[in-house]
């Protein structure tokens, strides 16, 4: 089994950060790159060849079987469910598959062992299973995300869906101080932002890059991070985004002491939605999306992924944080042609920021608010 932390998982949400960064420069982003992640591991475990090996490589496990990737995310989720009973993470799989499709029982084995995935037959032509889809969703994001499919699509064979919830309240209680303040947002506009204030001791580090503070959930072991960078104009957000990388990430966060800190930061809510396809091609996953694709271990019918979306939302209030998100997985068969969503945004503010497990070091969600 995979020792956790890994530091592969925290390389890709960085990498996906940037390469979501280079299509939406200038605009709010927030995902889940462990929800991502976790999806595409599990459609790994029906990969071969070429296919498997560019999948593990980008996820940061090149040379691994893909047993051995079923168990580290078996152990990941595990330990990150029970690190801090105050606060609330769940983790939840679902595999929806058409009925003329046959799975091969190894992975739909796996899938239940490893992945504890709920495995449903449905008519993806059906407004029915639409609603199943969603309700699924809802229920495993206590409501916050609603709805990822909106139409009937006679061409899907197969969904992978990941569902991912995080509710923390800070350890502190409350922000004590919110008040209405101006901000310059990345394009040096300024526009009125709701801050909170709380002055304590906090868990702190910089470097010629960028500030970047702890603030804790619960008992601790979870944490928002927020890197602020030193240079305040638009060209140094843009060398910023660049620099977080996860070498950057260990380094910064192993420099961090515990100093008395005037916090500030805005209360804020982000909703985001992605079609992912580009930037994971462009980290190396290019196979599976083409007829070359070979997902053997999944059915015996020629299947390729026509999309990997996720939709995610945030709510960073006095209280604490509410977060979820959902990846889904499209698959069809190798002679239909893929229809592409547009990609949907929503804006706020400069900054970029994680939550994290402290326990395992796996970055659960990473964003930026630059307006």
């Amino acid at each position: 089994m995979l020792a956790v932390p890994a530091s592969g998982i925290n390389d890709f949400a960085f990498n996906l950060y940037r390469s979501l960064n280079s299509e939406s420069s200038g605009t709010n982003i927030f995902i889940s790159p462990l929800s991502a992640s976790t999806a595409i591991a599990l459609l790994n475990s029906g990969a071969a060849g070429t296919t498997s090996e560019e999948i593990c490589g980008m996820l940061g496990f090149e040379g691994q079987s893909s047993k051995e990737i079923d168990n580290f995310y078996k152990s990941l989720n595990g330990k990150i469910s029970a690190a801090d009973p105050s606060s609330k993470f769940e983790s939840a799989n679902s595999i929806w598959v058409s009925k003329d499709i046959h799975l091969k029982g190894n992975y739909v084995s796996r899938a239940c062992k490893f992945y504890d995935a709920k495995v449903s037959r449905v008519d993806f032509s059906s407004y029915s299973s639409v609603d199943a889809i969603n309700k699924w969703c809802s229920d495993k994001t206590e409501g916050k995300i609603h709805k990822i499919i909106r139409e009937p699509d006679p061409n899907l064979k197969l969904m992978l869906v990941n569902a991912l919830y995080f509710k923390g309240t800070w350890n502190f209680s409350r922000f004590p101080i919110v008040k209405e303040e101006t901000f310059r947002r990345v394009d040096g506009a300024e526009s009125p932002q709701k801050m909170m204030y709380k002055e304590g001791k906090f868990f702190y580090a910089k470097d010629d890059i960028f500030s970047i503070i702890e603030i804790p959930y619960g008992n601790g072991t979870f944490a928002m991070y927020i890197l602020l960078p030193e240079d305040e104009s638009e060209e140094g957000f843009r060398s910023a985004v660049e620099a977080v990388t996860a070498d950057r990430w260990d380094s910064l966060t192993g420099m961090m002491n515990k100093k008395e800190v005037h916090l500030a930061i805005p209360k804020f809510k982000i909703e985001y939605e992605a079609l992912m396809n580009d930037a994971l091609m462009s980290l190396g996953m290019m196979t599976a999306f083409t007829p070359a694709a070979d997902l053997s271990g999944i059915s015996s019918a020629p299947l390729m992924v026509s999309f990997v979306k996720q939709k995610a939302c945030l709510d960073v209030n006095e209280e604490g944080t509410e977060a979820a998100a959902v990846t889904s997985i499209g698959i069809k068969l190798t002679s239909m042609r893929q229809e592409e969503e547009p990609v949907i945004f929503r804006a706020d503010r400069p900054f970029i920021f994680t939550i994290c497990d402290r326990s395992t070091g796996a970055v659960l969600f990473i964003g930026q608010k630059v307006q």
